[in-house]
C-alpha cells in the first residue's frame, strides 16, 4: 500500500476508535440498579482547568491513584486538584515521545505504556518520572517509533501486547537486559487492518479488523495456537472495541453494538434505547466497559449504562447520559470516547469536548439554589418554615418562595398592588394557632389565611407602622416573629423594640403592646434593635438584642408588669457572655440556652448565671455565629460566617462542614434555620438553602495517602529524577525521602495531593515542620506549602489530612529537608 493511502486509512480508524481499558472489569464497584433515581453530580474539566487539550482519547487510573488522560495534544496526570502536563519536546530525550495519545496501560511492573498515533509506543517509569523509548533491534525501530498503537495489554506471563494499525499485532517481551524483543504476530494485507484486541479470562485472544472480521486464538505460555476467524458471525462495520467473558463476546462497531454467544456463535444486535434485538438506529460504539454484571457503553450519542441482565445474558435496562440527559447533570459532549469507572462510586467519561466526572454518591447535604422555575428565585435566604402547605422560604429580593407538590411559587411585590406581599425582603415566617401565616419583611407584615390560600391566586393581608396610631406595630423592619406557648404572637423589630400582638385579624385590628428601650427606665429592654425572642421550658422569655441577652418575665398573666434582667459582656468577668450583640438563641430540654453572637458561641445556665464561651481556637470555623439549631439527637448546629459547625455537647467538640462538602455557601444568615417534624434541618445563607438529616452526616471518612506532586523553586518545577540542574533528585519527587536544598533555593513551593480521594470532596490538609512547629498548621483544602526562607539546618516535614476538622489517624507523609548553608556559613569556613 502506498504511504499516502495508509495515512488516510489510519486517520479514519483513529477517528472512530478508542482503546478499551482492559483493566476496567477487574474489581471495580458497580452502580446501583436505581441509577436513574440516584442524584449525581457532574464536574467538567477543560483546558481552563489545566488539560493540554479537550478531546479525551483514553483514560487510566494508576496504582498510586493518579488519573492519566491522553488527548490529541499531550498527556495529562491529574492528582485530584491539579493537572500535570506532558508534551513532546524534541530537545528532551527523557520526555513524551508523541502528543497524539491513543492508548494507555499500566503493567505488573508499574510501567505506564503509552500508545500514540504515528509516533509509536513508549513507557513511563513512575519511580523516576522518566519516559523511555523502547530499546530494541535496529530492524524494529520503525515499529516502535512510527506505529499507531490503538491498544495495549499484558498477559499473565508479563508479555506486553500492542496493536499497531501499521504492523498488526505486536508481542513485546522484556529480555531482562534493558532491551525488548519485538515480534509481529499477525498482520493483514491491502486495506484490511487490525483495530483492537482483547484477552479474556480463559486465555482466548480476540483480534478485530476494520472490515468487521474477528479472529480468535488460545494464548499459551509459549505463544499462540493458530488464529481462527469467527466466520459465522455477522458483524457490520469497522470494529472499534471488544470485550469477552467465558460466555459472550461484545463487539462495538461504527454501526452499533453486538453480542455474540460463543458456544453457538449466534450474534444479536443491541438497540441501546430499548435494549431489544430489533435494530432501529445505528450508534457508533467507541468503548465497552464491563462493571461486574453491568456495562458502560461509550457511543457517539452519549454514554449508556446497561443493567438488569437476565439469565440469558441480555440486558433489559438502558440509562443514557448525554448532553440532553437533564438540565443540571448533562455531559459536556455526546461523543464519548472512553469511560473509566473509579472507586468511591465515581465514573470518568472522556468526550470529544472535555473530561467529565460523574459522582453517584448520595450527597450528605441537599442544596436548593437560585434557579428560577426550578428552585429559588433569589439565592440569599433569610427565613424558613415548613407546614402541610409546603416549604416556605423568605429571600432577600425574591420575596416569599413556596415549594409545593413539585412546583415552586414566587410571591413578590409585583404580584399585586393592594393584595401583594409587603416587601421582597422576607426576614421571618411563623404560623399562629388560628391558621394564619405571618410574614415579616423589612417594610411591614403580611398575613396569609392558610385555610383559603390559593398559591395561583395569592391574597395577603398587609399592615405597616402608623405614626398616628400609638398601638400600631412599632416599626416596619421585622427581624423575627415568634408564637409563644400561650398562643401569643411576638414581633421583634430592628430599631423600635419588641411587640406583642393584642388585636384580632378577623376584625382587622392590628394592635400591639410595645416594649421599648428607655434611658430613664432601668427596667426596660436592653436595645430597640431586637434580633430574636424565644421561651425556655419554664416559659421565661429570652430576647437577643444588639446590646445584650434579656430575660423577660411578668409578675402577672396580663403582661402589664414586665421585669427585665440584662446580661452583657464584662471584660472583668470571665463567665460573662462573650459578646453583647446576640444574634440567635436556642433552648434545650435541660433549660440550657445556646447563644450565637457576633463574637463566639455561648452556653448559658440560668441557674448558675454563668456563660461558657467557645471560639475559633476551640474548634469553631469562625467566631461569627449567625444561627443556632438543636437537632433531635441533642447536637447543636451553628451557621457561621465560614461554614456549618456541629457541636457535640457531651464531648465538647466541633465538627465543621464547608462549601466543598455540599453546603449552599460557607456563609450563613442570622436566624435562617428550621427543624421540621421528622428531624430534617434547614439552614439558609447567602448561596441558598441547605437541607439534611443529621444522622446521615457520617464523619467517619476514609483516609488517603498523600503524594508529593510538584516542587517549585524560583519559578522552575522539579519532579523527575535528574542529576543535573539546580535541585538534584535521585528519584521522582514523591519517592524522595530526603530533600537536599541550598540556602538560595528560596522561595520554595511544595505541592501535594491525595489522588485516591474524591476530587469533589477533597480533604483538608495539615503540616508540621519539625523542629519549628509544635502543632499542626491547618491549610484547609489548599494543597501547597510555601517556604519563603529557611535557615540552614535539618528539618522534617510532616503532612496529613482530614475531613470536617478530624485529622486522619494514619501515619503522616514525611520528608526530611536539609538546607545547605553558603560556603562562608559552613562549619569549615570558621577555621579558615
Amino acid at each position: 500500500m502506498q504511504k499516502k493511502k495508509l495515512s488516510r486509512v489510519i486517520f479514519l480508524i483513529i477517528s472512530i476508535f478508542i482503546f478499551v481499558n482492559l483493566n476496567a472489569g477487574n474489581n471495580l464497584p458497580f452502580l446501583k440498579d436505581t441509577i436513574k433515581s440516584i442524584p449525581y453530580q457532574v464536574k467538567y474539566y477543560s483546558s481552563l482547568d489545566g488539560l493540554t487539550q479537550v478531546s479525551i482519547n483514553t483514560l487510566l487510573k494508576d496504582k498510586q491513584g493518579f488519573l492519566w488522560a491522553g488527548t490529541q495534544d499531550g498527556l495529562n496526570r491529574f492528582d485530584g486538584k491539579d493537572f500535570l502536563q506532558f508534551r513532546y519536546d524534541p530537545a528532551d530525550s527523557l520526555g513524551l515521545q508523541g502528543n497524539y495519545i491513543v492508548s494507555l496501560y499500566q503493567d505488573s511492573k508499574d510501567r505506564i505504556w503509552i500508545g500514540t498515533m504515528n509516533r509509536g509506543i513508549s513507557y513511563y517509569e513512575p519511580s523516576t518520572g522518566i519516559f523511555h523509548r523502547i530499546n530494541t533491534k535496529k530492524e524494529n525501530r520503525n515499529i516502535v517509533d512510527q506505529s499507531s498503537i490503538t491498544c495495549i495489554s499484558e498477559d499473565e506471563n508479563g508479555i506486553i501486547w500492542a496493536n499497531s494499525l501499521n504492523f498488526g499485532l505486536l508481542m513485546i517481551k522484556d529480555n531482562g537486559k534493558g532491551d525488548f524483543d519485538i515480534k509481529k504476530i499477525k498482520s493483514f494485507e491491502n486495506d484490511e487492518q487490525s483495530t483492537c484486541f482483547f484477552i479474556s479470562g480463559n486465555h482466548n485472544f480476540y483480534i478485530s479488523t476494520n472490515t468487521g472480521k474477528i479472529f480468535v486464538s488460545l494464548l499459551k505460555k509459549g505463544g499462540f495456537s493458530k488464529f481462527e476467524e469467527l466466520k459465522s458471525v455477522s458483524i457490520q462495520g469497522s470494529i472499534s472495541s471488544l470485550y469477552a467473558n467465558e460466555i459472550f463476546l461484545w463487539v462495538g462497531t461504527d454501526y452499533g453494538l453486538w453480542q455474540i454467544e460463543l458456544r453457538n456463535r449466534k450474534s444479536r444486535y443491541y438497540d441501546l434505547n430499548t435494549t431489544t434485538s430489533d435494530k432501529t438506529r445505528n450508534y457508533m460504539i467507541l468503548s465497552i466497559i464491563p462493571v461486574d454484571d453491568k456495562m458502560w457503553i461509550g457511543t457517539a450519542n452519549g454514554a449508556y449504562f446497561l443493567d438488569e441482565m437476565d439469565e440469558h445474558g441480555w440486558y433489559h435496562k438502558s440509562t443514557l447520559f448525554s448532553e440532553s440527559t437533564n438540565k443540571t447533570c448533562r455531559l459536556s459532549n455526546n461523543t464519548v470516547l472512553t469511560i473509566l469507572p473509579d472507586s468511591n462510586n465515581l465514573v470518568w467519561i472522556g468526550t470529544a469536548k472535555n473530561l467529565n466526572l460523574l459522582d453517584f454518591n448520595i450527597p450528605k447535604f441537599k442544596t436548593i439554589k437560585n434557579k428560577i422555575g426550578e428552585e429559588l428565585n433569589n439565592q440569599v435566604v433569610f427565613a424558613i418554615y415548613k407546614n402541610k402547605q409546603g416549604l416556605w422560604v423568605g429571600t432577600s429580593g425574591g420575596g416569599l418562595n413556596l415549594f409545593k407538590n413539585g412546583r415552586v411559587y414566587y410571591f413578590t411585590v409585583e404580584d399585586g398592588i393592594d393584595s401583594g406581599i409587603a416587601s421582597n425582603v422576607v426576614r421571618s415566617i411563623a404560623e399562629d394557632n388560628n391558621g394564619y401565616l405571618w410574614i415579616g419583611t423589612i417594610k411591614g407584615v403580611s398575613i396569609i389565611d392558610l385555610e383559603t390560600f390559593d398559591p395561583d391566586n395569592p391574597k395577603f393581608i398587609t399592615f405597616h407602622t402608623d405614626p398616628s396610631n400609638s398601638v400600631s406595630i412599632s416599626d416596619d423592619f421585622i427581624k423575627n416573629i415568634y408564637l409563644d406557648r400561650g398562643g401569643n404572637i411576638w414581633i421583634a423589630t430592628y430599631g423600635k423594640g419588641l411587640n406583642r400582638f393584642i388585636g384580632s385579624i378577623s376584625k382587622k385590628d392590628y394592635s400591639f403592646q410595645h416594649f421599648l428601650y428607655s434611658n430613664s427606665d432601668n427596667n426596660s429592654i436592653s436595645s430597640n434593635f431586637v434580633n430574636y425572642i424565644t421561651q425556655d421550658k419554664n416559659s421565661n422569655y429570652w430576647i437577643a438584642t444588639q446590646e445584650g441577652l434579656d430575660k423577660l418575665t411578668f409578675s402577672e398573666k396580663d403582661f402589664k408588669h414586665p421585669e427585665f434582667i440584662i446580661y452583657m459582656y464584662d471584660e472583668n468577668d470571665s463567665f460573662s457572655i462573650s459578646e453583647s450583640s446576640v444574634l440567635d438563641i436556642n433552648t434545650d430540654s435541660d433549660g440550657i440556652l445556646w447563644l450565637g453572637t457576633r463574637y463566639g458561641f455561648n452556653r448559658f445556665d440560668p441557674k448558675s448565671g454563668k456563660f461558657d464561651s467557645y471560639y475559633k481556637k476551640d474548634g469553631l470555623p469562625n467566631d461569627l455565629i449567625f444561627s443556632v439549631q438543636e437537632d433531635d439527637f441533642g447536637q447543636i448546629w451553628l451557621g457561621t460566617g465560614k461554614g456549618l459547625s456541629c457541636f457535640n455537647k457531651k464531648d465538647q467538640n466541633f465538627t465543621n462542614y464547608f462549601l466543598k462538602d455540599g453546603l449552599q455557601d460557607n456563609e450563613f444568615n442570622s436566624l435562617a434555620r428550621f427543624k421540621d417534624g421528622v428531624g430534617n434541618l434547614y439552614m439558609g445563607g447567602i448561596g441558598g438553602l441547605t437541607i439534611f438529616y443529621p444522622s446521615n452526616i457520617n464523619i467517619h471518612e476514609k483516609s488517603f495517602e498523600i503524594k508529593f506532586t510538584r516542587l517549585i523553586s524560583k519559578n522552575k518545577t522539579f519532579i523527575r529524577a535528574s542529576n543535573s540542574g539546580r535541585i538534584k533528585l535521585n528519584k521522582e519527587l514523591n519517592f524522595i525521602e530526603k530533600l537536599n536544598l541550598r540556602y538560595n533555593d528560596f522561595p520554595l513551593f511544595l505541592k501535594f495531593a491525595s489522588p485516591k480521594a474524591n476530587p469533589l470532596h477533597s480533604p483538608n490538609y495539615y503540616y508540621k515542620l519539625d523542629p519549628l512547629d509544635k502543632g499542626w498548621n491547618d491549610l484547609n483544602d489548599r494543597n501547597e506549602i510555601q517556604f519563603l526562607n529557611l535557615a540552614p539546618g535539618k528539618y522534617s516535614l510532616y503532612l496529613t489530612g482530614g475531613y470536617f476538622g478530624k485529622i486522619w489517624g494514619r501515619t503522616p507523609k514525611k520528608i526530611d529537608i536539609v538546607i545547605i548553608p553558603p560556603w562562608w556559613g559552613s562549619t569549615w569556613a570558621y577555621f579558615l
